[in-house]
């Protein structure tokens, strides 16, 4: 949000109420979709990256808070919604 109001060289309020008004979410619910959809694109393409590294990938650095936003988002733990190991 910073980067952006700098490079724009607006508010950080107005960029959120254009976001509002545009997207219909909030700057923070759309940045964290699009770290949830990483992430999910990570658990299915990469099943050998372990969780804590999707997770600090993606910009989390505490897991379990990655695990509580993502199970949130898409209604699964990581682990859960990760497709198996090819054998």
């Amino acid at each position: 949000l910073t980067a952006l109001t700098e490079e724009f060289d607006i508010s950080s309020t107005y960029l959120c109420n254009l976001f509002r008004i545009y997207r219909g979410s909030s700057f923070v619910e759309y940045f964290t979709e699009l770290r949830i959809n990483k992430a999910k694109e990570l658990l299915n393409l990469r099943p050998e990256i372990p969780i804590k590294d999707i997770a600090e990938i993606v910009g989390y650095a505490d897991r379990h808070y990655f695990s509580k936003v993502f199970k949130a988002s898409v209604g699964l733990t990581p682990s859960d919604s990760r497709s198996p190991a090819p054998s």
